[in-house]
């Protein structure tokens, strides 16, 4: 199906976008490369360290507590891993708004829906795994919060999963709660405020009305 939504440089190309994915935020090329870049290189840091210096200190000839130091490095190694994976968990790299088909007929008929989504209206946000991979998180409008300012953390928006889901959760067994770590699940999100991430994307504009939505869900904890 022919989308109208279609960024400039698809127009010039003559290319059309048949996905009802709308891009309304991108954080821009340079802040993305450079956390998808740089998570991966404490990782490389880490296992540097594990396979490398550890080794060569826990197998030193004459050296005191081997063991204590080999087990030193190992931490130095893990600490900025840890710090910077969980630091730059919450950078949203991009946020799209799923559009029904009605909404994808014209950009007047876009505005429309956005200007009143329902509930259940869908938003992905993406961010970057710790090996620098993109992660897409699903959520409904409904369930996105507004954070307050925190000493600790940069996290402004959160998504607060439904009570019947927090049950489901809480009765996996214990190989599926620790599968799921694997996965990173993402439920904090740090959205920038300015309106230059907004105006990159593909919608100018339709960020803030997304964003105001999201405030009257109230205050997330």
């Amino acid at each position: 199906m022919y989308s109208p939504l279609v960024d400039s440089r698809n127009r010039h190309n003559g290319n059309q976008d048949p996905s009802d994915q709308l891009q309304i935020y991108d954080a821009g090329v340079q802040k993305t490369a450079f956390i998808q870049t740089f998570k991966p290189a404490t990782v490389v840091l880490f296992i540097f360290y594990c396979s490398v210096l550890a080794p060569h200190f826990y197998y030193a000839p004459d050296e005191p507590y081997p063991a204590l130091k080999a087990l030193g490095v190992v931490v130095g190694g893990l600490f900025p891993m840890v710090v910077v994976g969980y630091g730059t968990a919450p950078f949203v790299n991009s946020i799209l708004l799923r559009l029904p088909q009605t909404a994808r007929r014209s950009r007047d008929a876009m505005l429309r829906y956005v200007q009143k989504l329902p509930k259940d209206a869908e938003l992905e946000f993406v961010t970057a795994r710790l090996l620098g991979f993109k992660k897409t998180n699903v959520v409904r409008l409904s369930e996105m919060h507004v954070l307050p300012p925190r000493r600790f953390g940069f996290a402004n928006l959160e998504h607060v999963v439904p009570a019947w889901q927090r049950k489901i959760l809480a009765e996996r067994p214990l190989w599926k709660k620790a599968v799921s770590l694997l996965g990173e699940t993402r439920n904090k999100f740090y959205v920038k405020g300015d309106k230059a991430a907004s105006k990159r994307s593909r919608a100018p504009g339709v960020w803030e009305m997304v964003f105001k939505q999201i405030q009257q869900n109230g205050r997330g904890k």
